[in-house]
């Protein structure tokens, strides 16, 4: 062995003949140099490029630490990366690795199962004097497994991927995130270019009971929602661009159990028009195609709906179910299910507009027949169709040749005149029809009708 001491006899620098490892502040190097304290590198040696290990062997946080250390400028641990040979060097080029901070095992961390984690820098184009660019990686290994994968990604323009590396947003998240309550409830805060915070998303307690929209403009929470199957719970709150107080956003499900609802303008209190838009026309009309508007003239304004376009605007009931028009919350016309027409009489309910019955008059021999009909003239104006048996009489070559309707006593009657005859043969039969209108639907313009004049 070759030692080399200082004045006091302590062994600086040992060299064994037997193996060729030099140790230094040892005498019994156990690697090719085996150093035992720290090392400083202060200047660049270019003399040759041949890469080395430097391990750090101790049991405590002074010793077995590999370090960079400055008193006179920022410590750097620096890789340069180049293409060709040490002499005449070259760019890298896109895709090569610049640097590869990695961890990994002793035993087989050299393998094809290298496992372990690492930041890796890669150039992201074809390096230049004036083209640079560079991407970061960050990967790990999943339990049982010895692959490892990208996790995070650093893109050259600054874009962040987690989950994936082709990040297309200053933060780009495959999957799913989770935001967990700290001081502070779970959310995020956007902030104006003034770098103030504007609005809030996020949960409204530590408990996460309700999640919603919080502006700072009106000091308000907004559209909000209970965690209860994601189902609205209250109200909620937004004041429109002019700062009007009050409640005129949406409602729905005002507390458990209760029945669903869905509001426009919902607590307002002051007169605003209140508006459901739809779109989805080519543009001809930019601002809505079909409208539900209520007017801004208080509780007592005009409701409209609008369908613009020569389209056909269609009520419909997809099954055979009647559709129901009403006025001061009383049924006053429907449309059944088989395109029958009724409407509302307050004394009996739902009728027909129009109807025609059906009436057989029986009778014995007389020269004039009068039948009545139990309609009621209050309601209804009604004339006579036609007879299908005409009467059973032939005197003289003469029958019945005229048959009207008439009131009498508050109803319809049926009259039928004809000429002179005896009793003999009687009059057996007809069968006759009564075309009714509703006077709430018809107005009747000819003249009074008696027992004896027909028109």
């Amino acid at each position: 062995a070759i030692q080399l001491q200082n004045a006091s006899g302590t062994s600086i620098l040992n060299v064994d003949a037997s193996n060729g490892r030099i140790g230094i502040n040892t005498t019994a190097p156990g690697f090719n140099l085996d150093v035992q304290g720290a090392i400083g590198i202060r200047a660049l040696n270019t003399a040759t490029g041949v890469g080395t290990n430097i391990r750090s062997l101790g049991n405590s946080w002074a010793n077995h630490d590999a370090f960079v250390y400055s008193n006179s400028s920022h410590p750097a641990f620096l890789g340069m990366r180049a293409r060709g040979d040490f002499s005449t060097p070259a760019y890298p080029q896109s895709g090569n690795i610049l640097l590869e901070l990695a961890g990994r095992d002793a035993i087989d961390g050299y393998t094809s199962a290298i496992g372990g984690a690492s930041v890796i820098m890669t150039a992201s184009q074809n390096y230049s004097a004036t083209a640079k660019g560079s991407n970061i990686q960050f990967r790990t290994t999943a339990d049982n497994t010895t692959t490892p994968v990208d996790r995070m990604f650093i893109s050259q323009n600054g874009n962040v991927g987690i989950g994936n590396t082709n990040p297309a947003y200053i933060l780009d998240v495959s999957d799913r995130i989770r935001l967990r309550n700290g001081v502070w409830s779970a959310g995020i805060w956007l902030a104006d270019n003034t770098n103030a915070d504007r609005v809030f998303v996020g949960s409204m307690n530590s408990n996460v009971d309700f999640a919603g929209f919080y502006s700072t403009n009106f000091n308000n929470w907004g559209f909000f929602m209970g965690r209860s199957e994601g189902t609205t719970y209250q109200q909620t709150y937004f004041v429109d661009y002019n700062g009007i107080s009050g409640n005129t956003g949406l409602l729905q499900n005002q507390s458990w159990g209760e029945h669903l609802e869905i509001g426009v303008g919902t607590g307002t209190i002051t007169n605003n028009f209140a508006y459901i838009d739809l779109h989805g026309a080519d543009g001809t009309y930019p601002d809505y195609t079909f409208r539900m508007i209520h007017y801004s003239g208080g509780a007592n304004a005009d409701n409209e709906i609008i369908s613009r376009g020569t389209g056909t605007l269609f009520l419909t009931t997809q099954d055979a179910a009647p559709l129901m028009l009403r006025t001061n919350s009383t049924n006053r016309l429907r449309i059944n299910a088989d395109g029958t027409l009724d409407y509302q009489r307050p004394s009996t309910g739902m009728v027909r507009p129009i109807q025609i019955h059906s009436f057989t008059i029986t009778t014995g021999g007389a020269n004039d027949v009068t039948f009545d009909t139990g309609i009621s003239t209050t309601d209804w104006d009604c004339v006579c169709m036609e007879w299908s048996t005409a009467f059973d009489i032939n005197e003289g070559g003469r029958q019945g040749r005229n048959l009207w309707s008439y009131e009498e006593s508050g109803t319809w009657r049926i009259r039928v005149r004809w000429g002179v005859h005896s009793a003999s043969p009687p009059i057996t039969a007809h069968d006759t029809k009564l075309l009714c209108f509703n006077k709430r639907w018809v107005n009747w313009n000819g003249n009074a009708r008696t027992t004896n004049n027909s028109y």
